[in-house]
């Protein structure tokens, strides 16, 4: 089974897009309106039309969905090229900080996930931003180390 040989300390570029998922995860089933926890899953506020699709069902189906998706892309970051594994870190880190944000910005906004004020919102997407930023220097950092 040499061919299933894994770099350990690619694992590390696993990191950052996981946390940033599972935070846009909590984000989206946040951002949820009361008319979907009372089990109209037809009242769904998502761009995304993956998840829009599983949310349709039940938002157990939307964690089951999301948990699959970290496995495929902590799968390929563990078997691609280091540059390809790099490229798909950046991209998913990214994407699912933008999805985060866009939902704080949205919430703050609005005022529809909770009462807290616009600069607030801001000043949170400021943060989180630092703090993807942090992980994703850290995770090339550490990935790079040799045993």
């Amino acid at each position: 089974m040499s061919g299933l040989k894994i770099n350990k300390n690619r694992v590390w570029l696993c990191f950052p897009p996981l946390v940033l998922c599972v935070l846009d995860l909590a984000a989206t089933l946040w951002g949820q309106s009361a008319s979907y926890w009372y089990g109209e899953y037809l009242y769904i506020s998502e761009g995304n039309p993956i998840a829009y699709f599983l949310l349709a069902i039940h938002p157990s189906l939307y964690i089951i969905g999301t948990a699959a998706w970290i496995a495929a892309f902590s799968f390929l970051m563990l078997r691609l090229p280091r540059r390809l594994a790099l490229t798909l870190c950046f991209f998913i880190s990214f994407a699912h900080l933008w999805g985060t944000l866009g939902w704080i910005m949205q919430c703050s906004v609005l005022s529809t996930c909770g009462q807290y004020s616009h600069n607030t919102g801001y000043l949170v997407s400021v943060v989180l931003t630092l703090g993807a930023s942090t992980l994703l220097v850290a995770a090339v950092e550490k990935s790079a180390t040799h045993n």
